[in-house]
């Protein structure tokens, strides 16, 4: 089945319950980025963590996260649009730590200390943005504390990434279960109990084929309404537009060293790998374009 995420709410509309099936898109950021195992997991569960997050946009809304550890893995960030659209990256793909005593990925290792920021642009001027101190690098926990602080609302988050003996993923998902305001106290010590008894992220994702069989480990048929089954995708809207813009963003001294070297430059991006090359003409094209500019503006 195609990677998906379930929008639902549970017991009555007392639950918002949100779900996903991400194995697809991980395994496609793993391999554009060439992530060793335990950055794989670090990113995946970064951009399933991403995509429940911004699962309730509207139109034209966009999140972005930043995981802004000490950890060798570094700066991680994603980006989701209305759509569940999901771009990432992170700055060091070639991390693979030993793993815990658990026996799993050191996802928490390999992030480090640091903060969580969430930016959401709402389509009202400048984005809101909350920042928090992470907990554990596992990411899970971190977005729950976000959750809990910044927007207040009690949270249960769990992220899954579960890699082959080759380093492919061989599956990844996640849920987000949040308390909506004027929820009974019955029904969160209910739901706490079922928490206790579901088996780890990396373990229930392994049990179940669809994000609706994950909630379903929670919550009985009857107590849960499906409101949304959406496909999710590792999507980038890069263009060589945009890089080109970059080009133009640097300093006049750095156009004209490019230009004078009489080499191709290549732009990448950073979120898709995608490589753009610009010949020497075009550099000085847009040096002279620069240049036009600030002097129409004067």
């Amino acid at each position: 089945m195609h990677d998906h995420l379930i929008v639902a709410t549970a017991c009555n509309g007392q639950i918002r319950a949100l779900a996903a099936v991400t194995t697809g898109l991980v395994e496609e950021a793993r391999q554009r980025h060439d992530c060793w195992p335990t950055a794989a997991a670090v990113l995946g569960r970064s951009l399933t963590g991403g995509l429940l997050m911004g699962a309730i946009l509207k139109q034209g809304q966009h999140l972005t996260l930043r995981v802004l550890g000490d950890g060798p893995c570094g700066t991680v960030i994603v980006d989701v649009d209305d759509s569940s659209n999901v771009k990432g990256y992170l700055q060091e793909p070639h991390v693979n730590l030993p793993a815990t005593s658990a026996g799993k990925l050191d996802v928490g290792g390999a992030v480090g200390k640091g903060f969580l920021a969430i930016s959401k642009d709402l389509g009202f001027g400048d984005p809101y943005v909350g920042q928090v101190p992470l907990q554990n690098g596992e990411i899970a926990t971190d977005l729950a504390y976000y959750l809990a602080v910044s927007e207040q609302i009690p949270s249960a988050v769990g992220l899954g990434v579960l890699v082959n003996p080759d380093g492919s993923v061989k599956t990844a998902g996640g849920y987000m279960l949040q308390m909506l305001p004027g929820a009974d106290s019955d029904v969160i010590e209910k739901l706490e109990k079922r928490l206790s008894e579901v088996p780890v992220p990396t373990e229930l994702i392994q049990e179940v084929e669809t994000a609706e069989e994950m909630l379903k480990r929670f919550f009985t048929a009857e107590e849960l309404t499906i409101l949304e089954t959406r496909e999710v995708h590792y999507r980038c809207n890069c263009s060589r537009e945009r890089l080109q813009q970059i080009l133009m963003s640097v300093s006049d001294d750095e156009l004209q060293e490019m230009a004078v070297k009489q080499e191709p430059v290549e732009m990448i991006c950073h979120f898709c790998r995608t490589a753009y090359l610009f010949q020497p003409e075009e550099i000085t094209a847009l040096r002279k374009a620069k240049q036009e500019n600030r002097d129409s503006e004067e």
